[in-house]
């Protein structure tokens, strides 16, 4: 009897300890993962760097400490979002014998893009709504570059083994509201910008070549942004902000060619040259040019980019208001990058030496400047 009450007893709470795990998985929630929520990419950049600019005008020192999100999420097999931005914070001192050309510190919310995009026949058509990822890779070094402008973007690309081409079509509102923060100034009226390119890409076992030509077209810029621009090197009739407009309509052209030659498992050469030329504007002031050599290596886990830049901007190529690029108008020059990558970390610095293209009599803010910085940034990857 003792034997079989104990088998009893057993059986019960054996039966007992099965119906408990079983109540518990019925009443599990599941959480759904990222990807189950369709985040196709979250990633956080810190970012810590000093900037010194010296100059007969100006001269100052600019401490920057930026925090980036960057986020793609698929809505559904056709849909998508894209953005990135952030906050910054600056610190530092300048002097200038303009207030108008100050570098003043700026400490403000950021954004670099925020659009939606509607992928069409296998992803071959893009269509992009919203505030657009006009980064230098796509724009170059001279249009645009840097800056978000709000619009329409169409994008076709066939892509093959060997050979690929990409057709680009952007209709937008150019802005720049890091420079109107820092500056105190109110972009005024409705500006335009158009930029459309073809690009044809040559892929070998070694070598890589790519070609682009480009349209580009400013319309209806404001009196405002042509009163700032007095400061910054382009033509314009000077007056105040509600009288100031440009000499020059901006519509143009715009060439590149690069490569890519991978000599050893170590060492890839990347040479790229870019010219850009407004057909409104006289010969002497319309043609802007960049030359430029990435040599890139690989050092046990450390990753190595030499860049060499030679440039040339003439006055009046396009508008320096709506560019985030050290190669300004009215300028020429040289500048060197160093970028190191170790352990998650991303470490840049190097120099811009630029000066005046000519001396132009109504041109007194235009002036002979070095530019030295350096950044040291960590990503975080979530996904």
């Amino acid at each position: 009897m003792k034997i079989i009450r104990k088998t009893n007893i057993q059986k019960a709470i054996c039966l007992l300890t099965l119906s408990t795990l079983a109540l518990g998985a019925k009443n599990t929630v599941e959480i759904p993962s990222a990807s189950d929520l369709g985040v196709k990419d979250f990633q956080a950049q810190l970012s810590i760097g000093l900037n010194e600019q010296t100059g007969r005008l100006e001269k100052g020192t600019i401490n920057k400490t930026k925090i980036k999100i960057q986020a793609e999420l698929e809505m559904n097999d056709f849909v998508s979002f894209h953005g990135r931005g952030g906050i910054k914070y600056e610190t530092g001192s300048t002097q200038s014998v303009f207030n108008e050309r100050r570098n003043t510190p700026d400490s403000n919310v950021i954004y670099d893009y925020a659009f939606v995009r509607t992928n069409l026949f296998a992803n071959t058509v893009k269509l992009d709504f919203g505030s657009l990822d006009n980064n230098p890779e796509k724009m170059g070094s001279f249009i645009q570059t840097g800056i978000t402008s709000v619009g329409v973007q169409e994008n076709f690309k066939y892509e093959s083994k060997y050979f690929d081409i990409e057709l680009n079509a952007i209709q937008s509102k150019p802005q720049n509201d890091e420079l109107s923060n820092r500056i105190e100034s109110v972009e005024q009226g409705s500006p335009k910008f158009f930029y459309e390119y073809i690009k044809a890409d040559l892929k070998l076992n070694r070598i890589k070549l790519h070609a682009t030509y480009g349209q580009y077209a400013y319309d209806d810029l404001s009196n405002s942004v042509a009163f700032q621009e007095q400061f910054m090197g382009n033509s314009i009739v000077q007056g105040d902000e509600a009288t100031s407009r440009f000499i020059y309509k901006y519509k143009g052209t715009q060439f590149l060619l690069g490569a890519s030659f991978k000599l050893s498992e170590f060492i890839t050469l990347l040479p790229s040259y870019e010219a850009v030329e407004n057909n409104n504007a006289p010969s002497s002031q319309n043609m802007a040019t960049n030359q430029q050599l990435i040599i890139q290596t690989s050092i046990l886990d450390t990753f190595v980019e030499l860049h060499f830049n030679n440039f040339k901007n003439e006055r009046d190529v396009t508008p320096t208001f709506y560019m985030s690029s050290p190669f300004t108008a009215n300028t020429e020059g040289s500048g060197a990058k160093v970028v190191v990558e170790y352990n998650g970390f991303e470490t840049s610095f190097g120099h811009i030496n630029r000066k005046e293209v000519k001396e132009v009599v109504d041109l007194k803010f235009s002036d002979d400047e070095k530019v030295y910085f350096i950044e040291i940034r960590k990503n975080y990857d979530f996904i």
